[in-house]
């Protein structure tokens, strides 16, 4: 892949991760930006969860775990360059894919009482 292909890749992850948080947030009654999670807007009960995780949350992950992964090489030979991209990649886009697979309740059951396999 050139660089150009990449930089597409993270440009579109990003895009789609930020349309789908602020679209979900408008797509919930009395759903509140800065007091809940953004994972409340795609719970399990929600109306347009799924629609949301299928075309918003997972594909952004899949293109900011491909960015990340094949964006190092286009950067200088870096130890903590290298720990940085692959990290983001992991613990931010392969969680998001993850998150976007197994979403949590509606309203994110903080206590655990009472969870659902998800």
């Amino acid at each position: 892949m050139n660089n150009k292909i990449t930089f597409l890749m993270g440009i579109v992850g990003v895009i789609l991760f930020v349309v789908s948080s602020i679209l979900g947030g408008f797509l919930i009654e009395d759903y509140n930006r800065l007091s809940q999670y953004i994972s409340e807007s795609y719970a399990i009960d929600t109306e347009y969860g799924k629609i949301l995780r299928t075309f918003g949350y997972i594909p952004s992950g899949i293109f900011m775990t491909l960015f990340c992964f094949l964006g190092v090489r286009y950067f200088q030979s870096s130890k903590l360059l290298k720990i940085g991209f692959y990290g983001i990649g992991i613990f931010y886009g392969l969680a998001t894919v993850v998150v976007g697979i197994f979403p949590c309740d509606s309203g994110c059951n903080k206590e655990l009482i009472d969870p659902s396999s998800s």
